[in-house]
């Protein structure tokens, strides 16, 4: 956000990192096969019904939990 505000730009950042897509994205979209299925503001791509978003979230979830406990 500090980039965008300061130059005044827009950026496309690709991560699987959810910390990084909630902390640098006014919005994300979700893609599945090359195809977008789900976009808008972290939340409301997480808080969707669609399951592939919700394994992809735990999927994620779980392993950044399993890292900070070893």
């Amino acid at each position: 956000n500090l980039v965008k505000k300061k130059f005044n730009t827009t950026s496309i950042i690709i991560t699987h990192d959810l910390t990084c897509a909630k902390s640098t994205g006014d919005k994300i979209a979700m893609l599945f096969d090359g195809k977008f299925i789900k976009q808008g503001t972290f939340d409301e791509v997480f808080s969707s019904d669609d399951q592939r978003i919700q394994d992809f979230y735990k999927y994620n979830f779980i392993n950044a939990e399993s890292k900070q406990s070893q």
